[in-house]
């Protein structure tokens, strides 16, 4: 039994360990968490639920037969939640810095203002008292997507952060390329007129965190 606890006590902290870091990388893909990244969570989860149960069901019997306190079990989680205590608050890397490494690793700054410019010319050529609304909501007017579909092939880099494609906002001040939806939140960048992030604080907006002059990557939920 206290093999169990102790090995189940080294697991608990690598859990914490694991989900701070992993949304950095996910950041970086672009991405929310898959569907085995959940699995490996709930897995954790478990590991440390049965860990806190065996834990308690010892602690029951430690006191009940005076039993030393330096039995491995109870120095195991002391140990366990010490680090645990430690690796919890620490700064790790958010999912926005990932977003922001990966825009700035695959996206030039000018062909994003080119990018931005082009669509919005595109968005007040066709409706030009109706800025702000983004392809899908036109109702998938023919002309429209044909205009819309070869400015994306100019700028192909713009397009594939992700494996899904962005949906996007055009207004006068800022054009948004998002990503995600309502059960995993949104997440993605805009190329603003007026150098600052484009959404007003919110409970919505987590965090939202420049990359170049008049480019910002964005989190929300």
């Amino acid at each position: 039994m206290n093999r169990v606890i102790m090995t189940l006590g080294f697991l608990m902290p690598l859990e914490v360990l694991w989900s701070r870091s992993r949304q950095f990388s996910n950041g970086i893909a672009f991405e929310a968490d898959s569907i085995s990244a959940i699995i490996v969570f709930l897995i954790f989860v478990l590991i440390l639920l049965t860990f806190l149960v065996l834990f308690m069901w010892r602690c029951f019997w430690w006191f009940r037969r005076q039993t030393n306190w330096r039995s491995p079990a109870i120095v195991g989680f002391f140990l366990a939640l010490t680090i645990g205590v430690i690796i919890a608050p620490s700064p790790f890397p958010r999912f926005v810095d990932g977003l922001k490494h990966a825009v700035e690793d695959k996206l030039d700054r000018e062909r994003l203002i080119s990018l931005a410019a082009q669509l919005r010319q595109v968005d007040a050529d066709d409706n030009p008292n109706r800025l702000g609304l983004s392809d899908h909501q036109r109702g998938g007017a023919p002309e429209l997507i044909a205009k819309i579909e070869k400015v994306k092939g100019l700028y192909p880099e713009a397009f594939k952060m992700s494996s899904f494609p962005p949906r996007f906002w055009i207004s006068h001040d800022y054009v948004t390329f998002i990503y995600g939806g309502a059960l995993s939140g949104h997440w993605g960048y805009s190329v603003v007129e007026k150098d600052k992030c484009p959404f007003k604080p919110s409970p919505a907006l987590i965090a939202c965190t420049k990359v170049f002059d008049n480019v910002w990557v964005f989190e929300m939920d």
